[in-house]
């Protein structure tokens, strides 16, 4: 018996084959509705998009030209503006607290769609944004709390902006085939952007009293070039119903937490929108509508203990004279960045790099945001 425990065991792993699961493919696409409408001085976003199938390699299609108004119960109508790429929304509403409200979005296809009439949630101040260094970076949390005891689910976005600089200071430039010196450097420091992709809701209804303390909002990995300057996030904290957390959290469940035999079962997300004309589409989507909350804090790489700041990309520099200039510069794949001291005396050599490790533009906008200390 012990003679055949090899045996056994190289036919259990040596024998494997790829097993590709049938997938039924339809030609049908969805309708996305992302968005909440906000009622104050802060902008009411929607965005309109369309599903696609697993084997589809296109990019995601928005819903263009489309007509969107927020409707009240007491007859009042509040259209948006296109923004382009799928997005519309309006400056500012001034909504009645007392009231519902729902979405109307009109397709150029003609088709109509509604959202349920929804209550205006107000949500509880941010009581911080705060941080962590962990072994696994810097860890965001949230916490917030409701006196009244009214909130108990919650959401959040964010969107967080960082400053960086280029891998190599440039002190010449490449002009029309020549070499000039670059005396202000515009391409050394610049900003960078990303948004949440992830679900985030949490639900306050198990404790004892309505307060959400140190929620897991972002991760950043060790060495990451975002705090190499200074970086700073903006979170967005929404109030929801319970059918909102309930839609919201299913959500996270199919997209975050599915991959072992022990995750959650994938369900059907069923939102809050509908087809005017023909109820059994399948529209993605819960609209919510309330009054936000936000708060932004800034953290650099000095506040944080054993922080290894790192770049962008891996940046060589190699050196060359002055007659190969035009060899490695006409194509644009490389600029110079300063004067070389290497090679034999009197012989000038210019030291070069790839262009995005000396331009942060090519990554970033050296438009310094309005925020920015």
């Amino acid at each position: 018996m012990k003679k055949l425990l090899p045996i056994l065991l190289f036919l259990s792993i040596g024998c494997k084959e790829q097993y590709i699961p049938p997938v039924h493919s339809t030609n049908n696409t969805y309708l996305v509705v992302e968005g909440f409408i906000n009622n104050g001085q802060d902008s009411t976003y929607i965005t309109l998009s369309h599903t696609f199938t697993l084997n589809d390699t296109g990019v995601v299609q928005p819903e263009l030209h489309a007509q969107l108004t927020v409707e009240g119960k007491d007859n009042s109508v509040y259209p948006l503006q296109e923004w382009g790429h799928g997005q519309y929304g309006a400056t500012s509403l001034a909504l009645n607290n007392a009231l519902q409200y729902r979405l109307r979005i009109r397709t150029t296809a003609g088709k109509t769609y509604l959202s349920d009439f929804v209550d205006l949630k107000t949500s509880p101040p941010i009581d911080s944004i705060n941080w962590k260094r962990t072994r696994d970076g810097v860890q965001i949390y949230a916490n917030t709390h409701d006196p009244q005891s009214a909130s108990h689910y919650y959401r959040w976005s964010w969107q967080e902006t960082w400053q960086f600089h280029s891998v190599y200071f440039a002190t010449l430039q490449w002009l029309n085939d020549q070499l000039y010196p670059l005396n202000s450097n515009p391409y050394y420091t610049c900003w960078d952007y990303a948004a949440s992709t992830s679900v985030l809701v949490s639900s306050s209804t198990k404790l004892t009293k309505d307060v959400i303390y140190e929620y897991p909002i972002e991760l950043i990995s060790p060495g990451s070039w975002l705090i190499s300057v200074r970086y700073s996030i903006l979170v967005k904290q929404y109030v929801l119903s319970e059918d909102a957390y309930n839609f919201w959290q299913n959500m996270q469940r199919n997209t975050e937490q599915i991959g072992s035999i022990f995750s959650p079962q994938p369900s059907a997300a069923r939102g809050n929108i509908h087809n005017v004309a023909d109820s059994s589409e399948q529209v993605i989507g819960f609209l919510s509508a309330g009054t936000l909350q936000k708060q932004r804090i800034f953290i650099t790489p000095d506040q944080i203990p054993n922080w290894e700041i790192g770049t962008y990309e891996v940046c060589d520099e190699f050196d060359t004279p002055l007659d190969s200039l035009y060899f490695y510069l006409h194509a644009g794949y490389n600029l110079p960045v300063d004067q070389s001291t290497s090679g034999p005396p009197g012989a000038l050599r210019v030291n070069l790099s790839a262009n995005t490790c000396v331009k942060c533009t090519l990554i970033g906008t050296n438009i310094k945001p309005s925020y920015w200390p």
